[in-house]
């Protein structure tokens, strides 16, 4: 973790739009979500990020490609998360936190904006 890390405040008193304004947080939620038992480790949750932002099947990706991922959720994106209580991390896995349930309704509204936001690029 870098220092400019460390110094941000993600606190449960931040508010959830700043802790969901990475979309990779967002893909957390949804993949916490359809997981089974809402449990997932962190390396199957990079491997599903990785095939998503790829397009591709999990089955596909590279084990570099994996990694990598990996250690940039852990270094940046699931402390904000559990520090604000939306996930709960327990060694390497993650369960949904105490406010798990307040943001999903954030990441809809951010994933319906993403959208139209690419429709409308796409159409200029």
């Amino acid at each position: 973790m870098t220092d400019s890390e460390k110094s941000v405040d993600w606190s449960p008193e931040r508010t959830i739009y700043e802790v969901m304004a990475h979309d990779r947080r967002r893909r957390i939620i949804w993949c916490l979500l359809i997981a089974d038992g809402w449990t997932l480790t962190i390396r199957q949750l990079a491997s599903h990020i990785v095939a998503f932002e790829q397009d591709a099947i999990p089955v596909e990706m590279s084990r570099k490609d994996v990694t990598q991922m990996r250690t940039t959720l852990n270094r940046t994106h699931v402390l904000p998360l559990e520090q604000a209580d939306i996930v709960t991390a327990s060694g390497d896995t993650l369960q949904p936190g105490p406010r798990f349930f307040e943001v999903l309704l954030v990441v809809q509204i951010c994933e319906v904006i993403e959208y139209n936001r690419q429709q409308s690029d796409s159409s200029d």
